[in-house]
């Protein structure tokens, strides 16, 4: 896992939202090629591998899960809605 992967997976998490979360590390002009990079990032097999090992750390995963979906269907956009659901889905061993 490269340190920008890393550093995207903590603001991702803290975000709850791909765009945003790249937007904030990465040096793009608009929130369009941020959520390109977000879409991308949350196709990426180290990236979904580091954030169910945080969840699976954390003594509230319900709590987190949560809170994630609920900040991605707000503001998230069609792909990052369903990585969202994917990677809930896989921590609950569905996917």
């Amino acid at each position: 896992m490269t340190l920008k992967q890393r550093l995207f997976t903590k603001e991702y998490l803290k975000r709850g939202n791909a765009t945003e979360a790249a937007f904030h590390l990465y040096n793009v002009k608009n929130r369009k090629s941020a959520a390109v990079i977000g879409s991308r990032l949350l196709r990426n097999v180290n990236v979904i591998r580091e954030i169910e090992r945080v969840y699976e750390a954390e003594e509230s995963i319900p709590t987190l899960m949560v809170k994630l979906l609920k900040e991605t269907l707000e503001h998230g956009t069609g792909k990052e809605h369903v990585q969202a659901i994917k990677i809930a889905m896989r921590l609950h061993g569905y996917y």
